[in-house]
Protein backbone atom coordinates (compact mmCIF):
# COMPACT_ATOMS: atom_id res chain seq x y z
CA UNK A 1 0.00 0.00 0.00
CA UNK A 2 2.51 2.22 1.25
CA UNK A 3 4.50 1.98 -2.49
CA UNK A 4 1.19 2.55 -4.18
CA UNK A 5 1.07 5.67 -2.62
CA UNK A 6 4.96 6.68 -3.05
CA UNK A 7 4.29 5.98 -6.92
CA UNK A 8 1.34 7.90 -7.33
CA UNK A 9 2.97 10.80 -5.44
CA UNK A 10 5.71 10.48 -7.80
CA UNK A 11 3.31 10.63 -10.85
CA UNK A 12 1.27 13.35 -9.54
CA UNK A 13 4.74 15.08 -8.45
CA UNK A 14 6.14 14.48 -12.49
CA UNK A 15 2.79 15.65 -14.10
CA UNK A 16 2.75 19.17 -11.70
CA UNK A 17 6.58 19.34 -13.21
CA UNK A 18 5.24 19.30 -16.72
CA UNK A 19 2.70 22.24 -15.99
CA UNK A 20 4.74 24.54 -13.75
CA UNK A 21 7.90 24.39 -16.09
CA UNK A 22 6.88 25.19 -19.48
CA UNK A 23 9.89 24.38 -20.93
CA UNK A 24 9.71 20.41 -20.43
CA UNK A 25 6.43 20.48 -22.49
CA UNK A 26 6.72 19.57 -26.39
CA UNK A 27 6.30 22.84 -28.04
CA UNK A 28 3.55 23.34 -30.75
CA UNK A 29 5.07 23.24 -34.44
CA UNK A 30 3.22 25.18 -37.18
CA UNK A 31 1.95 23.68 -40.35
CA UNK A 32 5.32 24.72 -42.27
CA UNK A 33 8.14 23.26 -39.65
CA UNK A 34 5.89 19.83 -40.06
CA UNK A 35 5.25 19.66 -43.74
CA UNK A 36 9.35 19.93 -44.08
CA UNK A 37 10.23 17.69 -41.16
CA UNK A 38 7.99 15.33 -43.72
CA UNK A 39 9.81 16.08 -46.40
CA UNK A 40 12.86 14.98 -44.69
CA UNK A 41 11.96 12.14 -43.65
CA UNK A 42 10.62 10.86 -46.88
CA UNK A 43 13.12 12.13 -48.58
CA UNK A 44 16.11 10.05 -46.11
CA UNK A 45 13.85 6.70 -46.75
CA UNK A 46 14.26 7.27 -50.23
CA UNK A 47 17.98 7.99 -50.66
CA UNK A 48 18.35 4.66 -48.42
CA UNK A 49 15.61 2.62 -50.80
CA UNK A 50 17.98 3.82 -53.61
CA UNK A 51 21.32 2.88 -52.22
CA UNK A 52 19.79 -0.70 -51.14
CA UNK A 53 18.14 -0.25 -54.57
CA UNK A 54 14.71 -1.22 -53.01
CA UNK A 55 12.64 -0.71 -56.84
CA UNK A 56 9.44 -0.97 -54.69
CA UNK A 57 10.01 0.81 -52.04
CA UNK A 58 11.05 4.04 -54.21
CA UNK A 59 8.38 3.53 -56.19
CA UNK A 60 6.04 4.09 -52.98
CA UNK A 61 8.11 6.75 -51.85
CA UNK A 62 8.56 9.17 -54.96
CA UNK A 63 4.61 9.67 -55.09
CA UNK A 64 5.03 10.74 -51.28
CA UNK A 65 7.51 12.80 -51.50
CA UNK A 66 5.77 14.29 -55.15
CA UNK A 67 2.47 15.09 -53.08
CA UNK A 68 4.45 16.98 -50.20
CA UNK A 69 6.04 19.03 -52.87
CA UNK A 70 4.46 18.99 -56.03
CA UNK A 71 6.28 21.72 -57.86
CA UNK A 72 9.50 20.34 -57.53
CA UNK A 73 10.89 20.11 -60.91
CA UNK A 74 14.18 18.63 -59.64
CA UNK A 75 11.76 15.52 -57.99
CA UNK A 76 9.90 15.20 -60.97
CA UNK A 77 13.03 15.19 -63.10
CA UNK A 78 14.27 12.34 -61.11
CA UNK A 79 11.46 10.14 -60.65
CA UNK A 80 10.99 10.28 -64.40
CA UNK A 81 14.91 8.86 -64.80
CA UNK A 82 13.45 6.45 -61.82
CA UNK A 83 10.66 5.72 -64.20
CA UNK A 84 12.63 5.30 -67.10
CA UNK A 85 15.12 3.54 -65.89
CA UNK A 86 13.33 0.81 -64.79
CA UNK A 87 11.07 0.55 -68.04
CA UNK A 88 7.83 2.63 -66.97
CA UNK A 89 8.50 4.83 -70.56
CA UNK A 90 4.71 6.35 -70.41
CA UNK A 91 4.70 7.50 -66.86
CA UNK A 92 8.17 9.05 -66.54
CA UNK A 93 7.31 10.85 -69.71
CA UNK A 94 4.53 12.28 -67.95
CA UNK A 95 7.03 13.52 -64.71
CA UNK A 96 9.26 14.35 -67.49
CA UNK A 97 6.86 17.05 -69.11
CA UNK A 98 5.64 18.03 -65.85
CA UNK A 99 8.88 18.86 -65.07
CA UNK A 100 9.83 20.40 -68.28
CA UNK A 101 6.46 22.71 -67.85
CA UNK A 102 7.66 23.99 -64.22
CA UNK A 103 11.24 24.48 -65.36
CA UNK A 104 11.54 24.53 -69.56
CA UNK A 105 14.80 26.34 -69.28
CA UNK A 106 16.38 23.14 -67.96
CA UNK A 107 17.92 21.09 -70.87
CA UNK A 108 18.79 18.21 -68.67
CA UNK A 109 14.69 17.79 -68.11
CA UNK A 110 14.35 18.69 -72.04
CA UNK A 111 17.58 16.15 -72.66
CA UNK A 112 15.93 13.09 -70.74
CA UNK A 113 12.62 13.88 -72.50
CA UNK A 114 14.04 13.46 -75.85
CA UNK A 115 16.16 10.72 -74.68
CA UNK A 116 13.02 8.80 -73.80
CA UNK A 117 11.19 9.32 -76.52
CA UNK A 118 13.77 7.79 -78.55
CA UNK A 119 14.01 5.13 -76.40
CA UNK A 120 10.40 4.55 -77.35
CA UNK A 121 11.02 5.14 -81.30
CA UNK A 122 9.43 7.94 -80.97
CA UNK A 123 12.19 9.82 -82.98
CA UNK A 124 10.16 13.40 -84.10
CA UNK A 125 9.07 13.65 -80.61
CA UNK A 126 12.53 13.24 -79.42
CA UNK A 127 14.08 14.99 -81.87
CA UNK A 128 11.77 18.22 -80.87
CA UNK A 129 12.98 17.62 -76.93
CA UNK A 130 16.74 17.51 -77.84
CA UNK A 131 16.42 19.80 -79.94
CA UNK A 132 14.90 22.09 -77.22
CA UNK A 133 17.90 21.18 -74.97
CA UNK A 134 20.33 21.72 -76.74
CA UNK A 135 18.98 25.45 -77.61
CA UNK A 136 19.19 25.72 -73.72
CA UNK A 137 22.49 27.72 -71.96
CA UNK A 138 23.97 24.40 -70.85
CA UNK A 139 22.63 22.26 -73.86
CA UNK A 140 25.73 21.97 -75.04
CA UNK A 141 25.80 18.19 -74.47
CA UNK A 142 22.46 17.32 -76.61
CA UNK A 143 23.82 19.37 -79.94
CA UNK A 144 25.52 15.49 -80.72
CA UNK A 145 22.36 13.08 -79.69
CA UNK A 146 20.23 15.86 -81.70
CA UNK A 147 22.29 15.89 -84.69
CA UNK A 148 22.48 11.82 -84.60
CA UNK A 149 18.51 11.17 -83.97
CA UNK A 150 18.06 13.93 -86.53
CA UNK A 151 20.05 11.87 -89.29
CA UNK A 152 18.40 8.58 -88.08
CA UNK A 153 15.13 10.40 -89.20
CA UNK A 154 16.39 11.73 -92.45
CA UNK A 155 17.93 8.02 -92.88
CA UNK A 156 14.67 6.35 -92.06
CA UNK A 157 12.54 8.77 -94.28
CA UNK A 158 14.98 7.89 -97.17
CA UNK A 159 14.88 4.14 -96.43
CA UNK A 160 10.70 4.54 -96.49
CA UNK A 161 11.32 6.67 -100.00
CA UNK A 162 13.68 3.54 -101.31
CA UNK A 163 11.22 1.29 -100.48
CA UNK A 164 8.49 2.76 -101.63
CA UNK A 165 10.22 3.08 -105.20
CA UNK A 166 11.45 -0.77 -105.02
CA UNK A 167 7.83 -1.69 -104.61
CA UNK A 168 6.74 -0.03 -107.74
CA UNK A 169 10.01 -1.32 -109.58
CA UNK A 170 9.01 -5.03 -108.72
CA UNK A 171 5.17 -3.87 -110.35
CA UNK A 172 6.01 -2.60 -112.97
CA UNK A 173 9.15 -5.36 -113.35
CA UNK A 174 6.25 -8.30 -112.94
CA UNK A 175 3.88 -6.20 -115.57
CA UNK A 176 6.47 -6.21 -117.84
CA UNK A 177 7.32 -10.02 -118.00
CA UNK A 178 3.76 -11.09 -117.57
CA UNK A 179 3.14 -8.97 -121.14
CA UNK A 180 6.25 -10.72 -122.40
CA UNK A 181 5.16 -13.84 -121.40
CA UNK A 182 1.64 -13.52 -122.87
CA UNK A 183 3.34 -11.77 -126.13
CA UNK A 184 5.56 -15.15 -126.51
CA UNK A 185 2.02 -16.99 -126.15
CA UNK A 186 0.72 -15.13 -129.34
CA UNK A 187 3.32 -15.60 -130.81
CA UNK A 188 3.00 -19.30 -130.83
CA UNK A 189 -0.21 -19.22 -131.84
CA UNK A 190 0.88 -18.08 -135.04
CA UNK A 191 1.87 -21.69 -136.48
Amino acid sequence: MLKKLVGMMLALTFIMSIFAAPSLAVPKLDSATVQQRKVTIHRSLLNIYLAQKRKDDCLREYPILIGLQPDDSKLRYEYGLFLSRFGNKGQAIAQLKKAAEMDPTNADISGALGTTYIHMKNYEEGCKWLRQAAGCPEGEKYKKPYEDAYKYMAYQKQREIYKKKQEQYKKKLEERKKAAAKATEDDDDDW
